[in-house]
């Protein structure tokens, strides 16, 4: 089973047991922006472990679980690991945590038709992408994140909500880090001022 197949199969396991989700990380950025190559897909989850122990037993044993949790430092949040069956591609499980921006971004969440999965699946917001994509590049310094995060800009920024993206950038103390990547990009008319 290769990734996208594992992923689908995941979704629709999720769906299924009612278990409300949001697909973030690469998948969203390659979604808004510029499609790469992942090893893993990022979903976040509003369920307890039990509940999603029970969504996708009917995947075992090609799609695991694993018991133990690990942090995502950004939100606060715990995850779990799938571990998809004679594959390197692996599905990051983040439940959904009391983070203010976790539950505005979920709030927010869009059903969209995924071209690179083929189906309707709920997704990160551009701006949440954005917004999540700097808090990561700030926290762990990795390059991949800001990179993410231009590429939304550069093939969303006329069509962003640039005040929820500076409210924010402000409280995350991501906002230098916006105007950074934004004076990098190629100017676009009906794109406010980073500064402003």
């Amino acid at each position: 089973m290769d990734g996208k197949e594992a992923t689908i199969r995941l979704i629709e396991a999720l769906e299924s047991a009612q278990v409300d989700y949001m697909l973030v990380g690469s998948l969203s950025s390659n979604y808004h922006g510029v499609a790469r190559s992942t090893k893993d897909a990022d979903i976040v989850v509003s369920a307890l472990s039990a509940d999603l122990r029970k969504a996708l037993l009917p995947l075992s044993p090609q799609l695991q679980m694993d018991r133990q949790l690990t942090f995502e430092t950004a939100t606060g949040t715990t995850r779990h690991i799938v571990v998809v069956q004679d594959s390197p591609f692996r599905i990051e499980l983040f439940r959904l945590s009391d983070d203010p921006h976790d539950q505005e971004r979920f709030r927010r969440r869009r059903r969209v038709f995924d071209p690179a999965l083929e189906r309707d699946v709920f997704i990160a917001t551009a701006e949440d992408v954005v917004i999540m994509k700097l808090r990561w590049a700030k926290n762990a310094a990795r390059s991949k994140d800001r990179d993410d995060a231009k590429d939304v800009l550069g093939v969303c920024g006329d069509r962003l909500d640039w005040n929820y993206l500076r409210h924010w950038t402000d409280l995350h103390e991501t906002r230098e880090l916006l105007g950074q990547i934004m004076s990098s990009l190629p100017p676009t008319k009906n794109i406010p001022n980073h500064s402003s």
